[in-house]
């Protein structure tokens, strides 16, 4: 038996309790059944964090990537980029 819980997600949503979920071929609770609970904490925050940013100088963002953004101490994995770039000259 593992657990995973995000206490700031409990506070912020409430809990829920899920059904166990029954994996008869884990029998090691440290090495199987924790990663396992928290990879299934993860999709249920991929659910709940989603985010727009704009980022300004860096040609480097490319989609597929995880970037870290500091003001959030949070991870964030890019399904899309747009690049806009303006030139304009004063004479």
């Amino acid at each position: 038996t593992a657990w995973a819980v995000d206490y700031d997600m409990w506070n912020m949503y409430g809990f829920r309790a899920d059904k166990p979920i029954a994996l008869p071929f884990f029998d090691d609770p440290n090495a199987q059944c924790a990663p396992y609970a928290v990879y299934m904490l993860n999709l249920a925050r991929k659910q709940i964090l989603t985010a727009t940013c704009t980022v300004i100088g860096n040609e480097f963002i490319q989609a597929g990537e995880v970037y870290y953004i500091e003001g959030y101490d949070l991870l964030f994995y890019a399904t899309s980029v747009s690049h806009n770039f303006t030139y304009s000259s004063k004479l």
